[in-house]
């Protein structure tokens, strides 16, 4: 299951994207939280990381390690 919208995402799905990073939303949270040590910056991190997984999740090579690539999005 989780393989196949792991697919749809890199394939450029939106809904999917949206759905691998609503998974793990609160540990994307925390560490963007971790990083910037206030409320408001790691929910401003948080949207950028959206906005940029949603636009470059294309990118992704091996899907295997699309979370690993959405970990870097959010550090970078």
């Amino acid at each position: 299951m989780e393989q196949d919208l792991v697919k749809r995402a890199i394939s450029g799905n939106q809904e999917a994207i949206l759905q691998l990073i609503e998974k793990d939303e609160e540990i994307f949270y925390r560490m963007a939280f971790t990083y910037v040590k206030n409320e408001q910056d790691a929910l401003d991190v948080m949207q950028d990381f959206t906005y940029k997984a949603l636009k470059k999740m294309h990118t992704v090579k091996n899907p295997d390690y699309a979370r690993t690539w959405l970990v870097r999005v959010l550090i970078h």
